[in-house]
């Protein structure tokens, strides 16, 4: 487009300098002949303008339509980019004011179960005092009440041994003492078996009584010997409730009678 009218004002020019070209070169010739020559360069030339002005014109106004159109193009893309742009930043906004209300919403349900919590402490704590103490006072009355059935246990104890020293009749039988014909009966003995007890300590017995007569027959006399100790200490049994200890002593010929 910049090339054809550059070529019309050189033709313009062209025409304008030969005319004037002829108009030197010919000093001679008529007036009215080198104005008709003048005349018709500038007619040409104004022709050539006219033209120009025209083409240029048009080429003016499809720049500016081009111009305008590109612009337009290019404020609709600005303004959909600002508008996207400003759509995102909203959603982002948004979703920064969703996430510091729950960021708020965790922080009171935070200290509230805390509160929950601490309240809960103290309540386990004071229940926990109460627990120690009411401990404290259920092992006071164990003692107490292990004492107390100790001193009952006691008081049973010496009662029935009592009851026993009174009644060592009961369930008494004879015997005989080595060498004797004569029958002594056992009371004697649990007697003084059930005094030593009361007094807490153990009671030695006749290693000689037997129950059979001493007829100069050992195995016999041993045998009536050990069936006296067995029957005594059954004897005693039923009087104090227990069995009673019986040991050989250290000689390996003598007895004991202890309480346990």
């Amino acid at each position: 487009m910049d090339a054809t009218p550059n070529t019309e004002l050189d033709d313009a020019e062209e025409a304008l300098f030969e005319a004037f070209a002829s108009i030197d070169a010919a000093p001679n010739t008529e007036l009215d002949d080198s104005d008709e020559v003048l005349f018709e360069a500038a007619t040409r030339s104004e022709d050539v303008d006219s033209i120009t002005h025209c083409k240029l014109s048009t080429t003016l106004e499809e720049l500016k339509a081009s111009f305008s159109s590109g612009l337009y193009s290019v404020s609709q893309t600005l303004a959909a980019s600002n508008s996207d742009f400003d759509g995102k930043i909203n959603t982002t906004n948004q979703h920064l004011s969703d996430l510091k209300r729950e960021v708020s919403d965790l922080k009171e349900a935070a200290v509230k179960v805390a509160t929950l919590l601490a309240t809960q402490t103290i309540v386990l704590q004071k229940q926990d005092a109460q627990l120690a103490t009411q401990t404290i006072v259920l092992q006071k009355q164990e003692k107490q009440l292990a004492t107390q059935t100790s001193v009952l246990q006691k008081q049973e104890k010496q009662q029935r041994l009592f009851w026993a020293l009174d009644h060592t009749h009961l369930g008494s039988f004879d015997y005989y003492e080595k060498g004797s014909s004569n029958t002594f009966d056992s009371s004697t003995w649990a007697a003084a078996i059930i005094s030593c007890i009361i007094r807490g300590y153990g009671c030695g017995v006749s290693s000689s009584a037997s129950i059979e007569k001493d007829y100069g027959n050992s195995k016999e006399l041993e045998s009536g010997q050990e069936a006296f100790r067995l029957q005594l200490k059954e004897q005693i049994k039923d009087l104090i409730g227990r069995e009673p200890r019986l040991t050989k002593g250290k000689d390996g010929k003598s007895y004991e009678f202890f309480y346990e």
